[in-house]
C-alpha cells in the first residue's frame, strides 16, 4: 500500500495544530518528511503524530523540571542569605569594632604619609628654589657668552678690515721698491754715464791745455786750484 503525503497546512488542520508548530517540528526532525522540490510532504500516520506529541512532551516536562529547579535553588539562595543576614546582626558589634581599629590604623599611616608628604615637599620646594637659581645663573652666563659673541664678530670684522688694508699697504710697498730699484738702477746707470763723461772731460781738458797752454792749465785744474 503506497504511502500518503500531506503538505505541511494539511497536516496541521488534520491534526488541529497551528501551521508554524507544524513547520518547527519539521525543522527539528521531529516529523518524518519528504522534499519534493521547495516543498516539505509528511508522511501521514498515527506513530508520526505520536512521536511529535512525546517529544513536545517531554520538552514540557523538562521546562517544568527546569522552572521547578529554578525556584529550589532560589528557595535555596535566599534561605542562605537569610541565614548570612542573622549571622551578620549577631556579629555586628565585633565587625564594628574591628573596622573600627582598621580605621584607627589607617589614620595613623595617614598622618605619617601627611608628615612623609610635608617633607617631600619641603624637599621639593628646596630643589625647585636650587634650580631657579641655576636658571638664573645659565641664564647670565648665556647673556655673557651671547655679548662675547658679539664682540667676537665686532672683532673678527676690525680684523679682516685691518688685513685687508695691510694687504693693500704690502702692495704699495711692492710697487714702491720696485720703482725704488728700477730708480736706484736707473741712478747708478747715470753715475756710470756721469764717470765717463768725466774722464772724457778731463782728457779734453789735458788734450786742450796741452796745446795751448803747455800742461799748466791742466795741473792746476788737477790740484784745484782751478774751477771749470
Amino acid at each position: 500500500m503506497a504511502e500518503e503525503y500531506l503538505t505541511i497546512a494539511e497536516f496541521a488542520k488534520l491534526h488541529r495544530y497551528s501551521i508554524p508548530t507544524i513547520r518547527n517540528w519539521v525543522k527539528s526532525g521531529k516529523l518524518e518528511t519528504e522534499k519534493l522540490g521547495r516543498a516539505y510532504r509528511i508522511r501521514v500516520g498515527a506513530e508520526v503524530i505520536t512521536k511529535a506529541k512525546e517529544s513536545q512532551e517531554a520538552e514540557l516536562a523538562n521546562l517544568r523540571y527546569k522552572k521547578e529547579k529554578t525556584g529550589l535553588e532560589a528557595s535555596i539562595l535566599k534561605s542562605e542569605k537569610d541565614i548570612k543576614s542573622i549571622h551578620g546582626v549577631l556579629i555586628a558589634p565585633q565587625i564594628i569594632l574591628d573596622r573600627q581599629e582598621e580605621l584607627d590604623k589607617l589614620k595613623e599611616e595617614l598622618d605619617k604619609l601627611k608628615e612623609e608628604l610635608d617633607k617631600r615637599s619641603g624637599q621639593l620646594d628646596l630643589e625647585q628654589n636650587k634650580l631657579a637659581i641655576r636658571s638664573k645663573e645659565i641664564k647670565k652666563r648665556e647673556t655673557i657668552i651671547d655679548q662675547r659673541e658679539k664682540d667676537l664678530k665686532k672683532e673678527s670684522s676690525t680684523y679682516t678690515k685691518n688685513f685687508e688694508q695691510l694687504k693693500v699697504d704690502l702692495f704699495d710697498l711692492q710697487t714702491r721698491e720696485t720703482a725704488l730699484k728700477s730708480t736706484t738702477k736707473q741712478l747708478h746707470t747715470n753715475q756710470e754715464n756721469l764717470k765717463y763723461d768725466r774722464i772724457t772731460f778731463d782728457n779734453l781738458i789735458k788734450e786742450w791745455d796741452a796745446t795751448n797752454n803747455k800742461g799748466k792749465l791742466a795741473e792746476k785744474y788737477l790740484a784745484g786750484e782751478v774751477s771749470l
